[in-house]
């Protein structure tokens, strides 16, 4: 078994990617840890409150800030491509679908995005309940 320090976990949950465990600080950086032995892989500063980080495909990760969405290359931090929100923020890390990356809207909405293009194909509006009036 091994122990490690991080600077303060995220309150996000930590991912597996072959054989390397995922963790969010929350000075805004991505960690990543070899499962076996402990010892950092790499550490990428992403600059943004971190919201969540999911495993994509076999190799990639994609890690959600409030206005980005950054897909990485799990094996070494890099950055494979970046989407950024045109308007509003996202609440939450985003989840998959298929080839859609699903990613919730503070107003209560969701983006659906082309996990390929990163491209919004459609945004799934929040539709407010109406609150019972004492008469």
């Amino acid at each position: 078994a091994w122990t490690t320090q991080v600077a303060g976990l995220a309150p996000a949950p930590a991912r597996l990617v072959r054989g390397t465990v995922v963790l969010l600080e929350e000075t805004g950086a991505a960690l990543a840890l070899d499962l076996a032995t402990g010892e950092r892989r790499w550490r990428r500063t992403l600059g943004q409150e971190l919201l969540g980080v999911l495993a994509f495909g076999e190799r990639s990760l994609v890690v959600s800030t409030r206005t980005r969405q950054h897909y990485l290359d799990a094996a070494t931090g890099e950055t494979l491509r970046e989407f950024r929100l045109p308007e509003g923020e996202w609440t939450a890390g985003a989840l998959t679908s298929g080839e859609r990356l699903l990613a919730p809207l503070r107003d209560g909405g969701i983006d659906v995005l082309d996990l390929g293009t990163g491209a919004t194909l459609y945004r799934l509006d929040a539709v407010k309940r109406a609150r019972p009036q004492a008469c």
